[in-house]
């Protein structure tokens, strides 16, 4: 929940991410308040914010040349989100270790608190991993960086992600028998 001003009137401001999107603004002084409840993760994201501060700008009487510009700053958002995964893509560390353990050996099914049952293959020498048991479906790439540390590109079947794509620090830990025994997020890498 986020408390802020605007001219000078006390606005709550709550929102949710993940499996899908709302927005709340509430505006106790004048006993008013906007709600939207949106059906997809992020394409209505923007279009949700955009809306609910139009409706409250209007109501606040703020003139059009002075309230914010929702579009381009959620553009700007974007842009800022597709560099920040490129550069993580395009990231090659000076010195790269190879992995432990040759790949057909990190294959199986690996139970992770938030990713779920993630069953792990290995097709034309990269490791991948298809979840088509989740809200929004996806194909996972896993591209080595470094070790036994990979970043996970998610391609999704839906709108998630289809502005940015999902890139997540993942790490397969190794066992003492030398087997790995867990996938999980890496802490650098």
């Amino acid at each position: 929940m986020l408390v802020n001003m605007l001219e000078g009137i006390t606005l709550t401001e709550t929102r949710s991410f993940g499996r899908r999107w709302d927005i709340c603004l509430l505006v106790p002084e004048l006993q008013f308040g906007v709600v939207i409840l949106a059906n997809t993760a992020q394409t209505s994201n923007y279009t949700a914010q955009l809306l609910a501060f139009h409706i409250l700008d209007k109501r606040l009487g703020i003139r059009r040349q002075q309230r914010l510009d929702w579009n381009r700053r959620n553009w700007s958002l974007i842009e800022q989100g597709k560099q920040r995964v490129a550069d993580k893509v395009n990231y090659r560390p000076p010195i790269v270790p190879p992995p432990m353990l040759h790949l057909d050996e990190y294959t199986g099914t690996y139970t992770h608190a938030g990713y779920k049952d993630i069953a792990v293959y290995l097709e034309r020498g990269v490791l991948r991993a298809d979840r088509k048991d989740i809200t929004w479906p996806e194909t996972i790439r896993f591209q080595h960086v470094t070790g036994e540390h990979f970043l996970m590109l998610s391609t999704h079947n839906e709108d998630f992600g289809a502005f940015c794509p999902e890139v997540y620090d993942a790490e397969f830990r190794i066992s003492i028998q030398g087997k790995p025994w867990t996938l999980g997020e890496s802490n650098g890498g």
